[in-house]
C-alpha cells in the first residue's frame, strides 16, 4: 500500500468513527413544552384547505425533538379534525393548570392554519376595536353556528384571556408562533 492509499484509508476510517455517533456531546433534555397545531383539512366545504400546515407543523416538532433534545411527552400535537376549537383552548388551558410544567419551563404553541378576522358586535363598547382577528379551527363554519361547541374561531379576545392566564400560572417565558 502506498502513502496516497494509507491516508484515504486513514481518513475515511477517522471519517467514520466521527460520523457514527452524530452527536458526539449529547444535550440534557430540554426542559421546553410545546402545543403544535397544523391544520390543512377543513370541515366547512366553504373553506379552502391547506397543503403545507401539518408539514409545517411536522418539522416544528422535529426541529424540538431533534435539535433542541424535547422529549415527545412534553409535545402535545393537534392535528386536522383534532384541532378543533375546544381543543386547542383546552390544550393551552392544560399547560397551565400541568403539575408537571414548573414556573421556569418555557413553552412554546405554534400555530400552522388559517386566520381570520370577523366584525366586532354592535353590542361591544364603542371604544372596542371594529374588527376581531381569530385563528380558524378545523370545526369553524364560515356561515356561523348556533352551536357553542362547534363553529366558532378562537378569537384574539379569548386567545389573549388563555394565554394572560397561562403566564400567571407558569411564567411569560412563552413564544406564539402563527404560520
Amino acid at each position: 500500500m502506498d502513502l496516497d492509499e494509507s491516508c484515504n484509508t486513514h481518513s475515511l476510517s477517522q471519517w467514520q468513527m466521527k460520523n457514527s455517533n452524530p452527536d458526539p456531546f449529547p444535550r440534557p433534555e430540554s426542559s421546553l413544552f410545546a402545543l403544535i397545531i397544523g391544520i390543512d383539512e377543513y370541515a366547512d366545504v366553504a373553506i379552502p384547505n391547506l397543503e403545507g400546515a401539518v408539514n409545517d407543523a411536522n418539522d416544528v416538532r422535529d426541529f424540538l425533538t431533534s435539535f433542541l433534545h424535547v422529549p415527545t411527552r412534553r409535545i402535545k400535537s393537534l392535528y386536522n379534525k383534532d384541532a378543533t376549537r375546544a381543543a386547542i383552548e383546552t390544550e393551552i388551558q392544560n399547560l397551565a393548570t400541568s403539575t408537571i410544567i414548573s414556573k421556569e419551563d418555557p413553552i412554546l404553541i405554534f400555530f400552522a392554519g388559517h386566520g381570520a378576522q370577523a366584525k366586532a358586535p354592535s353590542s361591544w363598547p364603542s371604544g372596542a376595536r371594529q374588527k376581531l382577528q381569530m385563528l380558524v379551527p378545523h370545526d369553524f363554519m364560515s356561515n356561523g353556528s348556533d352551536d357553542v361547541e362547534r363553529g366558532q374561531g378562537v378569537l384574539n379576545v379569548r386567545l389573549s384571556h388563555l394565554l394572560a392566564g397561562l403566564a400567571s400560572e407558569k411564567s411569560d417565558n412563552i413564544t406564539i408562533i402563527f404560520d
